[in-house]
């Protein structure tokens, strides 16, 4: 089968023969899988963060408001903490604000789904590759490999088109 390498040589890419199935299983669909399992497990991580931290951040914004009105307490005339909750509140509610802002623009949340979901579907195709399963039982082998290939190729086109709409997206609009 021949296909178009990544290789540039100038504005043309190079077509370099055939791509052999086992080749083609290392380099393009198990490589997608891990690179989509990298990229969902560090959009998850970076969305589970700034949820945690724009909760805790919110739950402290009403306590430390609060702190001035027990400036008479031995408690809070000691430690002197009331002269600061001002600025405090200030800095968590910009903190607050900026958090919630990356979210709406990077939208973590949607795009750990999108990687999840896109390796979880080429894991499927794999599976059902090698155990000659629905839709790949097939006798003609090369014909069984095409299928797999033109299933995969669909997949990442998908995830390809469902990130760009999101990047393209107002960032208000993706909630």
């Amino acid at each position: 089968m021949n296909i178009l390498r990544r290789r540039k040589f100038g504005d043309n890419f190079i077509i370099k023969g055939s791509l052999e199935e086992e080749e083609y299983i290392k380099t393009r669909l198990i490589w997608k899988i891990k690179l989509y399992f990298k990229k969902s497990k560090l959009y998850k991580n970076a969305y589970r963060f700034l949820l945690l931290f724009s909760l805790i951040a919110g739950a402290l914004i009403p306590i430390v408001t609060n702190w001035s009105l027990l400036k008479d307490y031995e408690l809070n005339t000691q430690f002197g903490v009331y002269e600061y909750s001002d600025l405090m509140v200030t800095i968590l509610s910009i903190l607050l604000i900026v958090v919630v802002s990356l979210e709406l623009t990077f939208n973590f949340r949607e795009k750990f789904k999108n990687f999840k979901k896109a390796e979880d579907e080429l894991t499927s195709e794999l599976y059902l590759y090698q155990t000659s399963a629905e839709p790949y039982m097939l006798d003609d082998l090369d014909e069984k490999f095409r299928l797999l290939v033109k299933r995969v190729e669909s997949i990442i086109a998908k995830e390809r088109v469902t990130t760009i709409v999101q990047i393209s997206k107002n960032p208000v609009e993706n909630k």
